[in-house]
């Protein structure tokens, strides 16, 4: 079927299978570049499995004097059982950075959007902790 297939006998065609096959290989894999100190570059992959996500809808944060804990959680309707789906592990100046980021995005998101309102923020929710066993 494609062994006739000349690219420029249909250059409209052609531009938008080479705009879907790069679209795809962008998704697949990315290189983002952050400047940093002194001109220098950090470069981040970001691999597809990754750049998926995974979906929160509760966290649990903990520390030592060390270190940070931050657990994310998904809790389903109907299961009684919430999974860790992500489990972030920082030091207490990084965890600050986080929380100033945090609350920088925040700011702008509610300055375009509007005001994130919270239900019900003073509900506690019981945790029994049960370990894995694999």
């Amino acid at each position: 079927m494609f062994n006739n297939f000349k690219p420029e006998s249909t250059p409209g065609v052609y531009r938008v299978a080479k705009l879907i096959i790069l679209s795809i290989f962008a998704r697949t894999w990315t290189n983002i570049n952050i400047c940093m100190e002194d001109n220098k570059q950090l470069d981040i992959e970001l691999n597809s499995d990754v750049a998926k996500g995974s979906y929160c809808n509760l966290s649990i944060i903990t520390h030592s004097p060390n270190e940070f804990v931050l657990d994310f959680l998904k809790i389903l309707p109907g299961f009684p059982k919430a999974v860790v789906t992500e489990r972030i592990i920082m030091t207490p100046e990084n965890a600050k950075r986080l929380a100033s980021a945090l609350a920088d995005n925040i700011g702008k998101y509610e300055e375009h959007f509007g005001s994130i309102s919270l239900h019900n923020p003073e509900i506690a929710i019981p945790i029994k902790q049960s370990q894995n066993k694999s």
